[in-house]
């Protein structure tokens, strides 16, 4: 999907501008290149770089979306490498952003949710699971059905259900694991 062209182009504003003092720029860029993670690439290193001075230069109207960026980076890597110390970073991030309001609240409350799910499969730890699925559920209900993100959101919250009944086995957790991750599928299916 974001082959050689994009690349190019991404390739060509790197060049036209510096990205330590245009964060646009570099929030671009780092987006891409995560992107390009999301399609299969390994390579996180151009993503971290570029995202990681967005969120520290601290321009409030930005930061929460930059520092939700550069959290599932992280978790991606952490996904890729197994490095706990990612995964820390990744939910201190979160933890950070959400205290911000925005237009973006629902998808870095979504980050969130999905960096802890993750966490509390690392760690075994039931309390974050619980937060996991709290969150979620908050993400999911801010988000309209007719939004394209309320098929990832229905998704992830399934999983982390699907987590609670495999830890549990909480039947009813089970089922509603399955009828949300059936809603996913048909939302997806819909083209949202």
């Amino acid at each position: 999907m974001l082959g050689v062209p994009a690349l190019r182009l991404t390739g060509a504003l790197l060049a036209a501008v510096d990205p330590r003092t245009d964060l646009e720029a570099a929030r671009v860029a780092g987006m891409f290149f995560l992107a390009r993670v999301w399609e299969g690439a390994d390579d996180l290193g151009p993503v971290l770089a570029l995202l990681g001075p967005v969120w520290r230069a601290d321009p409030r109207p930005r930061r929460p979306a930059a520092q939700a960026d550069l959290a599932m980076a992280l978790h991606r890597r952490h996904e890729c490498t197994g490095s706990a110390a990612d995964l820390d970073e990744a939910v201190e991030l979160c933890r950070l952003a959400v205290g911000a309001s925005g237009p973006r609240r629902p998808a870095v409350v979504a980050a969130l949710a999905v960096v802890l799910r993750g966490r509390s499969g690392l760690r075994g730890d039931p309390v974050e699971l619980d937060d996991a699925i709290r969150l979620g559920r908050v993400a999911l209900d801010a988000t309209e059905p007719d939004d394209p993100a309320w098929p990832d959101r229905a998704a992830n919250l399934a999983i982390a259900l699907r987590h609670r009944a495999e830890a549990t086995g909480d039947r009813r957790a089970a089922d509603v694991a399955a009828a949300g991750a059936r809603a996913a599928l048909a939302a997806a299916g819909a083209g949202r």
